[in-house]
């Protein structure tokens, strides 16, 4: 008799137990429609399986640009994630900055997704690298930018001494939407006159890879070092550029990835001309090399920006109180046709520009 009460007891409390046991079907999706896919394809690693950058791929079965993996998860269950293009630690991989919505707060995963099994089945929504939001939003900052025409537009800014390079180092970072149409040899975001100081191209299409993004560093001893990106902009999407430099390497970014980078022997390098010329804003010297589409949000730094900092300031805003800050435009002062009306700084540096041709959009 006490055998048989003990046995339903047992079994009463299996029950309970197998009830917070209950297995839902989750389906992750990762939105690289942004970015060239791996040739090994898109996985996911986590907290479940051991963190192996190799096992679990990541599929696109209707062709979008949106990979998804499927598994059942145990209801209640915290589990910690992170997305990767390819499969291995060394391929792109998610980066994410403290304070996101979908990131862990425990010290032990911050820096990883974080995602709590519910008691339904559930498919997580596309996020993009790095961002708990889908990739190609539109540029966070106000309502306007500024739209140039490939042909003759640009924005003038007086010489400045805190435009140069200081200590060897600079970065710029913009948002930039370049339409499939534009075919030109070079399309200059920002730069300094050709053969001082740097210029910055999107969607320049006498380059390796036609559309990429190309950063050229001009140094006093008449050389130069050039580094061009691997993706193709020109697909009327928003999309973050960024690039830096501090004299020993020249990297570029893609909507908050690393896309190439470039090293120089130390020997190779000398201190960086200029601030005695112009510096432009959708052309390098006012005869060639005018942008095509719109620009927003453009920031010039005297430091060399890490892969975090240019992520806070893409997913984010400007930190107009951030040490290293040299301008900041933010494209924002008025609608309509105004040439030659001024661009503000926003940094407070007055590296205001005037506007010939491009127009608010």
């Amino acid at each position: 008799m006490k055998n048989r009460f003990f046995l339903k007891l047992f079994n009463f409390y299996l029950l309970i137990f197998s009830n917070f046991l209950i297995a839902e079907n989750i389906v992750f999706n990762f939105d690289l429609t942004d970015q060239v896919v791996s040739e090994s394809g898109p996985h996911i690693a986590g907290s479940w399986q051991g963190w192996d950058a190799s096992t679990d791929a990541m599929t696109d079965l209707d062709g979008d640009g949106i990979f998804s993996y499927e598994i059942n998860l145990t209801t209640g269950d915290t589990v910690y994630y992170k997305f990767i293009n390819g499969n291995s630690w060394s391929d792109p991989h998610d980066q994410m900055l403290e304070g996101e919505s979908c990131v862990a707060f425990v010290d032990e995963y911050v820096g990883n997704r974080m995602f709590i099994v519910p008691e339904a089945a559930y498919e997580i929504p596309p996020a993009c690298m790095n961002s708990c939001e889908p990739c190609n939003v539109e540029p966070p900052q106000g309502n306007y930018s500024l739209s140039f025409d490939g042909l003759d537009d640009y924005v003038e800014v007086p010489p400045s001494s805190n435009l140069v390079a200081a200590n060897n180092e600079i970065s710029v970072e913009a948002w930039v939407k370049i339409p499939s149409s534009n075919n030109n040899a070079h399309s200059t975001i920002f730069g300094a006159r050709l053969g001082y100081g740097y210029v910055l191209y999107a969607g320049s299409n006498d380059i390796s890879v036609p559309g990429a993004a190309n950063f050229v560093v001009f140094t006093s001893n008449d050389s130069w070092i050039e580094l061009q990106g691997t993706m193709d902009l020109r697909d009327d999407q928003w999309h973050h550029v960024a690039a830096t430099y501090n004299g020993t390497v020249a990297k570029l970014y893609i909507d908050g990835q690393l896309d190439n980078e470039i090293y120089f022997s130390t020997d190779y390098l000398s201190t960086l001309d200029g601030g005695s010329y112009n510096t432009n804003i959708g052309t390098a010297n006012h005869a060639s090399e005018y942008f095509m589409g719109s620009i927003d949000d453009l920031a010039i730094w005297n430091i060399d920006l890490t892969n975090e900092q240019i992520q806070s300031h893409m997913n984010g805003s400007i930190p107009l109180d951030m040490d290293g800050l040299s301008a900041y435009w933010d494209m924002n002062e008025g609608e309509g046709d105004n040439p030659n009306y001024n661009l503000l700084d926003m940094s407070g540096n007055g590296n205001n520009g005037t506007i010939s041709g491009a127009t608010w959009s």
